[in-house]
C-alpha cells in the first residue's frame, strides 16, 4: 500500500480543488450550450425554452460564428516561435534547430490541436494541453499532443504558475489495459478490499470503477511540496524537479523523479516540469484582486444577453415580413371564402368576397410605420456583439475597403491597432501556450531522440532535411514565439514591412563583402536585430552571412601584411648592425692610415 500520509494528501488536494474546478466546468457547461445550441428562445442565465408563440424562431447565432471567425483569424498561419541560444558558442545551431523543432511541429499536427485548444478556450475560459512521448514500432520516439477532458484534471487552485502546480491526472481503463501494463498480481493488489478501506461517503466516485473502468491517478509532485512531511529531504536530492506517483485505488503503482529531467553527461536534459499546457483565453481577478488557477473566462458568457436581444429582434422582423406578405384583414364574418384552401397569394390571383354582406371589400390592417427601428435595433445589436467579443468587422474584411496604395503607413497601423484592441489579452495568451509547447518539444527531443535520426519538412516552399545531432541535445535554449496569429491586417503589414527593408538593405548589400564595408554590415545587422521582426530574419542571415565574409577577408589581408612587415624589418635591422661595424672600424683604419704615412 502507498503511504497513507500522501495518499490521504491527495485526497485532501482533490477536495481543495474541487469546488473552484466545479464552478469552472459548470460555467463551461453552459457557454458550450450557448456556443452549440440553435439558441431558439431562452431564459438567459438558464438552458430552459420560451413557448414560441406560434411563430417560428428566428435564430441568428452570432456566438458561433464570431469564435470560429476568431480561430481562423488567430491561427490562419503556422505560429512563428524560434529557439534561442543561452551561450554564444551554440548561435551556429540555431538555424538547424529551428527546421528540426519546427518539423517534428507538423509530424505531430501540433497545429490542428492548438486550432482545437483554442477555440475551448474561447468557449470555456481555458484548455488544456498534454504533450508526450511515444515510440512506434520502428522503436521511433514520436511526440503526440491532445486535449485533456477538463472533468479529469485538478490543479492546485491557489497558484497561477502552472509549471509551479501540483497536477493530478486521472485516465480510465478496463481491467485487460491495467494487467496488461502492469500486471495481474500487482492489479489484484490494488483493487482488494484492504486498499479500498474508504470513507465513501467522502470520496464515492475518486476510487471507484465506473461502468466497467477503473480510475489511474498520475500526480505529478513538485519539489516544493516535498516540505508537508510526506516525501522528506532524500527526495529533494533524488529528484530536484519533482516526482510522478501513480495510484489505483489507494495503491501505489509507482514513484520515480520526474522522467522529463533526466541526466546527460553530468547536466539535466528535458524539459524538466509536467506534459500540460494551460492555454487560457482572459483571466480575471475577484474583488479582493486575487486571481486563482481557475480564474479564467471566455467570450461566450458574456455575449449572452445580446445573444437573446439579438434573437428576439429577429424575431420581431420576421414576424413584419410575414405581415407584409400576408397582410392581416377586417372583414365581416361569412364574407370571405378561407383564400387558404381554394387559392394562394401568387400574382394575379384573388380573394372573393360577398357584397351582399359587405359592399365594400375588405381593406388591410395597415402596418406598422416604426420598422425601421427595428432594424436598426438588429443592426446596433450586432455590432455590440462584435464589439464585446473583439471580432471587428474590419478584421474579418467585412468592413469595407482600408485605402489604397497611397494610404499612409500610420494610417495602416491606426487600423489594425483599433481592429484588433480587445483582442491582444487573446493574441498575449496564444502566444504564451505556444511557448510552452515549444519548450516542452524541444526537451522531448533532447532526451528521447537518439543523434542520427533525420528530420526534413517543406518551409516556404524550400526542401530541407537535417540530422539531428549530440551538438543540439547538450544545447542550452530558450525559446521565444515572435508571430502567434496572422491577420489580413497583419499579412498587408507584413509585405510592406518587408518591401521597407528591402529598401533600406539593398544599397548595403550591393556594396559587398569587402572589408571596408563591416561597419556598414554591422550598423545593417544592428538595425535588423532591433526591429525583431519575422519578415527580416531572412535579411538578417543575407547580412550575417557577407559580414562573416568580411571579416574573413580582413583577417586574410591582414595575414598576408604581416610576413612583408617582418621582412622589412629583418632588413632594417641589417643596415644598423652593418653601420654599427663601419662606425666600430673607422677608427682603427685612420690610425693606420696615419702610421703609414
Amino acid at each position: 500500500m502507498a503511504k497513507e500520509a500522501f495518499v490521504d494528501q491527495v485526497e485532501e488536494w482533490l477536495e481543495f480543488a474541487d469546488k473552484p474546478r466545479q464552478q469552472f466546468i459548470d460555467d463551461g457547461k453552459h457557454a458550450h450550450y450557448l456556443f452549440s445550441n440553435l439558441l431558439e428562445r431562452w431564459v438567459p442565465g438558464t438552458e430552459e425554452s420560451l413557448d414560441t408563440d406560434g411563430h417560428p424562431a428566428s435564430v441568428e447565432n452570432m456566438i458561433q460564428s464570431l469564435l470560429l471567425d476568431a480561430v481562423s483569424l488567430l491561427l490562419k498561419n503556422y505560429p512563428m516561435f524560434r529557439v534561442k541560444p543561452v551561450k554564444a558558442s551554440d548561435f551556429d545551431l540555431i538555424d538547424e534547430i529551428n527546421k528540426h523543432v519546427l518539423s517534428i511541429w507538423k509530424d505531430s499536427q501540433a497545429q490542428r490541436h492548438l486550432q482545437l485548444s483554442q477555440l475551448g478556450a474561447l468557449i470555456s475560459g481555458m484548455s488544456i494541453l498534454e504533450i508526450y512521448p511515444e515510440w512506434n514500432a520502428f522503436d521511433e520516439m514520436d511526440i503526440k499532443i491532445n486535449l485533456v477532458p477538463q472533468t479529469d484534471i485538478w490543479f492546485n487552485p491557489k497558484e497561477v504558475d502552472v509549471d509551479k502546480c501540483w497536477v493530478i491526472r486521472r485516465t480510465w481503463h478496463t481491467m485487460a489495459e491495467l494487467e496488461r501494463s502492469w500486471g495481474a498480481s500487482a492489479i489484484n493488489t490494488a483493487l482488494s478490499g484492504e486498499t479500498m478501506m474508504v470513507d465513501r461517503a467522502l470520496f464515492p466516485e475518486w476510487w471507484s470503477a465506473q461502468d466497467n473502468l477503473y480510475p489511474l491517478y498520475t500526480i505529478w509532485v513538485p519539489p516544493q511540496e516535498y516540505h508537508s512531511g510526506i516525501l522528506g529531504k532524500s527526495a529533494r536530492d533524488e529528484a530536484p524537479f519533482g516526482r510522478k506517483i501513480e495510484l489505483l485505488g489507494r495503491h501505489e503503482l509507482r514513484d520515480v523523479p520526474n522522467p522529463y529531467a533526466m541526466i546527460n553527461q553530468d547536466k539535466f536534459i528535458g524539459h524538466r516540469t509536467h506534459p500540460y499546457v494551460i492555454h487560457e483565453c482572459n483571466r480575471v481577478v475577484d474583488e479582493y484582486g486575487y486571481s486563482g488557477f481557475y480564474d479564467v473566462q471566455g467570450l461566450v458568457n458574456s455575449l449572452e444577453s445580446t445573444q437573446w436581444e439579438l434573437n428576439e429582434l429577429s424575431r420581431i422582423l420576421m414576424q413584419m415580413s410575414r405581415r407584409v406578405a400576408s397582410p392581416p384583414m377586417i372583414v365581416a364574418e361569412g364574407s370571405l371564402i378561407d383564400p387558404t384552401a381554394q387559392i394562394s397569394y401568387t400574382a394575379g390571383k384573388g380573394i372573393q368576397f360577398d357584397p351582399n354582406v359587405s359592399p365594400q371589400p375588405p381593406t388591410a390592417v395597415p402596418l406598422p410605420v416604426d420598422t425601421q427601428m427595428a432594424t436598426y435595433l438588429h443592426g446596433f445589436r450586432t455590432q455590440m456583439m462584435r464589439e464585446q467579443s473583439g471580432i471587428r468587422e474590419m478584421m474579418t474584411g467585412a468592413g469595407g475597403g482600408m485605402g489604397t496604395s497611397h494610404t499612409p503607413v500610420g494610417t495602416i497601423t491606426t487600423a489594425q491597432e483599433a481592429s484588433f484592441t480587445r483582442m491582444w489579452t487573446v493574441v498575449s495568451a496564444l502566444d504564451r501556450t505556444i511557448e510552452a509547447i515549444g519548450k516542452r518539444f524541444l526537451g522531448l527531443m533532447q532526451e528521447f531522440i537518439p543523434p542520427g535520426r533525420f528530420n526534413y519538412l517543406s518551409d516556404s516552399g524550400d526542401q530541407w532535411h537535417g540530422e539531428w545531432q549530440e551538438s543540439h541535445i547538450g544545447m542550452e535554449f530558450r525559446l521565444e514565439v515572435v508571430s502567434g496569429m496572422s491577420t489580413p491586417l497583419r499579412d498587408m503589414d507584413r509585405v510592406q514591412t518587408a518591401s521597407q527593408l528591402y529598401q533600406s538593405i539593398a544599397p548595403v548589400i550591393q556594396l559587398g563583402a569587402l572589408p571596408q564595408n563591416i561597419p556598414s554590415l554591422q550598423l545593417a545587422k544592428a538595425f535588423l536585430m532591433t526591429i525583431n521582426e519575422p519578415a527580416a530574419f531572412e535579411f538578417l542571415n543575407l547580412v550575417n552571412t557577407l559580414l562573416e565574409q568580411a571579416q574573413a577577408g580582413a583577417q586574410q589581408q591582414q595575414q598576408q601584411y604581416n610576413p612583408m612587415d617582418q621582412g622589412m624589418e629583418q632588413g632594417m635591422g641589417v643596415d644598423n648592425t652593418m653601420q654599427q661595424v663601419t662606425d666600430q672600424l673607422e677608427p682603427s683604419l685612420e690610425t693606420n692610415t696615419i702610421e703609414e704615412v
